[in-house]
């Protein structure tokens, strides 16, 4: 065989891997894209707001306010997500992370259906879309919108993982204490497996701030190296600040 077909039959490879190769971006919202003045408020048992800390310090708090749960008090959610208006305004007047808004505006820009945004917050879909058109003009694909603590979402995708790999291993790498599944971050790794697994993507760039989300991609990608049909997937994991 000469020379000329041996470089034919290489870009005919390189062509075939190039057509193979799907990308995908995901970021989180809240501290990595915008920051806001949005609070999460403390309620103690008889109805007072005790405390409040803005979604950074949600994030960096996580042991005192599990420490506040276990004795009898509620944290409302209101501004980051509980109610969609509210929450809607708070986002409206935010201020972008340039950094990181500028890189995810600019994949948006070269390909709208590969881009996600994966946030632990508990609002609709339909109101971060609605958010993300009103403040940056970005006609953002619904269906590429994942509010992890939206409960009828989570259960939505969590019941078509179960139904395509409740007989597989790591179907129970997602359980934890119990079947219930209860916290942000592993929600958000059972929710970053689904995105991977619909779009059967085999590179991802994954963007977020907080750490224990970080800890939980990093296992995700662990686990998905131990099988074949996964084993390939390049997992990009990057801790913003």
């Amino acid at each position: 065989m000469n020379i000329k077909n041996l470089l034919l039959i290489f870009l005919e490879l390189s062509h075939i891997n190039i057509i193979n190769m799907k990308k995908a971006f995901i970021f989180d919202l809240d501290n990595t894209l915008i920051n806001t003045n949005a609070q999460a408020h403390i309620i103690s048992p008889n109805g007072d707001i005790h405390q409040s800390f803005t979604t950074s310090l949600l994030r960096d708090n996580k042991g005192n306010i599990k420490e506040y749960l276990n004795n009898g008090y509620t944290i409302n959610f209101n501004e980051i997500g509980d109610n969609s208006d509210l929450s809607y305004n708070f986002l409206m007047n935010g201020t972008e992370i340039n950094q990181h808004f500028n890189y995810f505006n600019q994949k948006v820009s070269e390909s709208n259906n590969n881009v996600f945004i994966l946030t632990g917050r508990g609002n609709k879909p339909e109101s971060i879309h609605r958010f993300i058109f009103d403040k940056w003009n970005i006609n953002f694909l619904l269906n590429n919108i994942y509010t992890v603590s939206y409960q009828p979402l989570f259960n939505q995708c969590f019941q078509q993982i179960k139904d395509k790999y409740e007989k597989h291993p790591i179907f129970s790498s997602f359980f934890y204490e119990d079947e219930h599944v209860t916290y942000v971050q592993k929600k958000k790794k059972i929710l970053l497996f689904h995105i991977i697994t619909e779009g059967n993507y085999t590179e991802l760039e994954f963007y977020d701030d907080d750490f224990d989300n970080i800890i939980e991609a990093n296992e995700l990608k662990n686990e998905l190296s131990k099988y074949d049909e996964w084993k390939d997937i390049q997992l990009n994991i990057h801790h913003v600040s």
